[in-house]
């Protein structure tokens, strides 16, 4: 649990300060491509994370009805 924690922790500080490195990259990016249409692979890849969280969500809820978590 505790490497889980750290793992976290670092992820969170590397991908913090990646999008502020980048920001500027990003930002344009952004009002370039925010008045296109949604993509085919975009909505394909949105798609995909969407049922994978979903899974893990109820994999998750399970999980915690199993030891008692939730009621």
């Amino acid at each position: 649990m505790v490497a889980h924690n750290i793992s976290a922790v670092g992820f969170l500080i590397f991908s913090t300060g990646h999008i502020l490195k980048n920001w500027k990259a990003i930002k344009s990016y952004m009002s370039g491509n925010a008045k296109k249409m949604i993509s085919r692979e975009m909505l394909i890849s949105m798609t995909i994370l969407i049922v994978i969280l979903a899974l893990c969500l109820i994999k998750a809820i399970g999980m915690s009805k199993a030891h008692g978590l939730i009621p």
